[in-house]
């Protein structure tokens, strides 16, 4: 049987979908203004405002 999610493991999850949803804005964002070619993961994670650490992870 299974339980239901505790409100922090809740809560965990809506933060990590949020912080993907501002990584996959700031990669577009930079997308628009740079185009593919010139795109660089500092500039995505200044854009997204995370460490690059924690854009890879």
């Amino acid at each position: 049987m299974l339980r239901p999610m505790s409100y922090v493991a809740e809560r965990r999850l809506e933060e990590k979908e949020h912080r993907r949803n501002e990584i996959v804005d700031a990669a577009e964002a930079c997308y628009i203004t740079d185009g593919w070619d010139q795109i660089t993961m500092d500039q995505i994670a200044r854009k997204a405002r995370l460490s690059r650490a924690l854009l890879y992870v």
